[in-house]
């Protein structure tokens, strides 16, 4: 009966058997498909040989190839080109791609070509390098690269019975093949090799941030691009220097929000469309602007445009962000230029 459902454009199966409806949502025409496995139920292995979602969810990308704009396949194992999806190239309005967690070691080429404003690939341990043809994906604006083999130094914080990892506790450190190393010990040639693959696909796409770093006990993720200068986190001596993604002392942890307000944001989170919220996280990341704590009327105005208008908004909003102070070059302050660009599309 899923089927019969004239208005259904999400699906969310968490832990659900994709293999139970995925032929009744053939013909419907879905925007969000989230087949995620969620961190609590981990140990529930999606492998080929104990969960069969290949097929199936092949199925159901030919079917909404054409109007698909999120997929989250969050914990499913993806070892090797041969196991993504070959729909998934066919997907030519996906704006949000979320394979965290997916054992990914090697993207297929082809991923360049998707239309895609965010790809997550945190906690794929094992990925190396990005496919050449990324390079070329101008609607680019976030790569989620935390816990890869092109990450950057952070502070690894471990549970007090982890004796084998006491060692770390508290050094910076950098995820590699052979597990999390101090930095020092790090080789030069594994350094030059990440920030080479770094500064690539960074200068070829200058709106772009990758999100490398974080700090576990302060929970911040901290995005960069090559032409970045700051104070890499509030240290005077950065002051308008270029950072390197490599650097140190993106590592330094910062305090952390209560769990409450954490919380609390959730409970009154803004009920965005797909190409929105793909549009929104970049400038969250970026310049943190946080969708939630935007003033009532410019939220309420963006939710009342089609969810393509609001999405072209908010990524207008966060270019004029990335050519300098909106203030000095208009008079408006950032949200009533924001205002103003929501009011044209009306």
């Amino acid at each position: 009966w899923l089927g019969q459902l004239p208005n259904l454009k999400r699906v969310h199966g968490y832990l659900a058997p994709i293999h139970s409806y995925a032929d009744a949502l053939q013909g419907v025409a879905l925007e969000v498909f989230t087949l995620q496995i969620p961190f609590e139920h981990e140990d529930f292995v999606a492998s080929h040989e104990e969960y069969e979602f290949a097929d199936p969810l092949e199925r159901l990308l030919s079917s909404a190839s054409a109007t698909l704009q999120s997929l989250d396949l969050h914990g499913h194992h993806l070892l090797g080109i041969d196991a993504f999806p070959r729909a998934l190239r066919d997907c030519r309005l996906l704006r949000k791609l979320d394979l965290d967690k997916c054992e990914i070691q090697v993207l297929p080429e082809w991923i360049g070509e998707l239309p895609l404003v965010v790809l997550d690939l945190t906690a794929n341990y094992g990925l190396e390098d990005l496919p050449l043809s990324m390079q070329s994906c101008r609607t680019l604006r976030l790569i989620k690269l935390r816990l890869t083999c092109l990450s950057g130094p952070y502070a690894p914080s471990f549970e007090a019975d982890d004796e084998d990892e006491n060692s770390l506790e508290g050094r910076v450190c950098l995820l590699t093949q052979e597990g999390t190393m101090p930095l020092e010990e790090v080789s030069t040639e594994e350094l030059n090799r990440r920030r080479a693959a770094l500064m690539a696909i960074s200068r070829a796409l200058p709106d772009l941030r990758l999100e490398l770093h974080h700090a576990v006990r302060g929970g911040r993720c901290v995005c960069w691009c090559v032409g970045d200068k700051g104070d890499a986190g509030g240290d005077p001596q950065y002051a308008g220097q270029t950072i390197d993604p490599l650097d140190p002392h993106w590592a330094m942890e910062l305090a952390s929000d209560s769990e409450s307000d954490s919380d609390a944001e959730s409970e009154h989170e803004m009920a965005c469309g797909p190409l929105l919220a793909a549009a929104f996280e970049p400038l969250e990341q970026t310049f943190h602007y946080n969708r939630n704590e935007l003033a009532d009327d410019v939220k309420q105005s963006l939710l009342d445009l089609d969810d393509e208008t609001a999405a072209a908004c908010v990524q207008a909003f966060f270019d004029a962000l990335q050519q300098g102070p909106i203030t000095m070059e208009t008079g408006l302050s950032p949200v009533d230029w924001l205002r103003a660009r929501i009011a044209e599309a009306n």
